[in-house]
């Protein structure tokens, strides 16, 4: 059976939690040439305030990329901007 929107988007959730341990919310989920693309946004805390002061609580926007083949096996993922600066050079 083939993969559909909703497949991708329950594995990119999953992806997001095991990976970071962050509850992430899929914002776009497109097809490509050799399998499927998910954009995920989260919320974490910043790290390096929390060093400074344990009792700070800033809380970051982030955008992953997440790559999957055919099988929905995730073969690249990283942050938006971070793949969008190298795809850039």
């Amino acid at each position: 059976m083939a993969n559909t929107l909703f497949d991708v988007r329950e594995k990119a959730k999953s992806f997001i939690k095991s990976t970071l341990g962050a509850e992430g919310k899929v914002i776009k989920v497109k097809k490509v040439s050799d399998g499927w693309e998910a954009e995920v946004e989260t919320a974490e805390e910043d790290s390096y305030y929390k060093k400074i002061n344990p009792d700070y609580r800033i809380v970051e926007r982030r955008l992953y990329v997440i790559k999957f083949n055919a099988d929905l096996e995730a073969v690249s993922y990283g942050r938006k901007e971070e793949i969008e600066k190298e795809e850039s050079v």
